[in-house]
């Protein structure tokens, strides 16, 4: 009776216990809904305070960025591709996209605002 007993309760729990592991196999990801912050591309304006060619980064004061919840700062920046950084300067005000990877946020798109 023991043994039907446990096996009764297994044939009911285990399902449910495997059940969220199917759904998130469906999708591909662990079952969110909507793009994940890896896949989302930010959009930020923002001023230019220095660029540093060499390590491929731009420090800037940039506004609110909401996707992110990231309130107004200062801030270092990697660039995905540092050519785009040549001919900014101190000064120079921004708009730039950014995505999230695994080595962190990156600039995809820098363009000076007039």
């Amino acid at each position: 009776m023991k043994i039907m007993n446990t096996l009764m309760i297994a044939v009911f729990l285990i399902p449910l216990w495997l059940t969220p592991a199917l759904f998130a196999g469906q999708h591909g990801h662990s079952g969110h809904h909507g793009k994940t912050s890896q896949d989302r591309v930010h959009q930020g304006h923002g001023t230019v305070e220095a660029v540093d060619l060499s390590a491929g980064t731009v420090r800037m004061e940039h506004g609110p960025i909401e996707s992110l919840r990231w309130p107004q700062m200062v801030m270092d920046l990697k660039a995905k591709d540092p050519e785009m950084l040549n001919g900014l300067k101190e000064g120079d005000r921004v708009v730039f996209d950014l995505v999230q990877t695994d080595k962190g946020f990156l600039i995809t798109r820098i363009e000076q605002k007039d």
